[in-house]
């Protein structure tokens, strides 16, 4: 293939690419990096490897887009987001590498199977419901911080402070309870209750 041919391939697929297909491709979900402070949505996705629907390409789509929804709304509002996987399963490292295919989270959990620290509080305790994956679980809370005690790093001679947090009671804002809520919940821009 001759360059000048070569060159009407790629500007032919560019055009027919358009700006409509670069829109969908969409940011990937950043970790802020930053400790929260103020009214924090938290949006928790419980799932498992071993999840035949959690498996499904539409629902780890889904689950990103959900994710890139409530950070860009959080942000343009002032609000601090995060964004938690959860794997319920016996094999650590299985969980982790299987959460790593929805993009990246703020914190993972993995272990434990439904036992786990966060399946004991979407499923068990604090905001009971039926123990199966997927779900995703959306809640809020108030974060105030509180500056500590200084503490001297002999090193450097830096002063930092420790940190702490004061936590209000966190208030269950929406629930995804499968794979065809999340879907659902995804492709109607992942609107907040009113």
């Amino acid at each position: 293939m001759g360059i000048g041919r070569l060159i009407t391939t790629v500007l032919i697929v560019l055009a027919l690419s358009g700006p409509a297909s670069l829109a969908a491709q969409e940011s990937p979900y950043e970790v802020s990096g930053r400790p929260p402070s103020g009214e924090e949505l938290v949006m928790v996705f419980l799932t498992s490897h071993a999840c035949g629907p959690s498996q499904r390409p539409e629902v780890i789509e889904a689950v990103r887009k959900i994710k890139r929804r409530l950070a860009s709304y959080t942000d343009s509002v002032g609000r601090p987001f995060s964004a938690v996987g959860v794997s319920a399963g016996w094999d650590v490292e299985a969980g982790i590498e299987h959460l790593r295919k929805y993009g990246a989270f703020d914190e993972l959990i993995s272990g434990r199977s439904w036992y786990n620290t966060a399946g004991v509080r979407y499923w068990h305790r604090t905001f009971p419901a039926k123990a199966s994956t997927p779900q995703i679980v959306l809640t809020e809370q108030r974060v105030e911080l509180v500056q500590g005690e200084p503490i001297r790093v002999a090193s450097t001679g830096d002063t930092l402070y420790e940190a702490r947090a004061e936590y209000g009671d966190e208030v269950l804002v929406h629930r995804a309870g499968d794979s065809e809520a999340i879907v659902e919940w995804a492709e109607s821009g992942a609107p907040l209750p009113k």
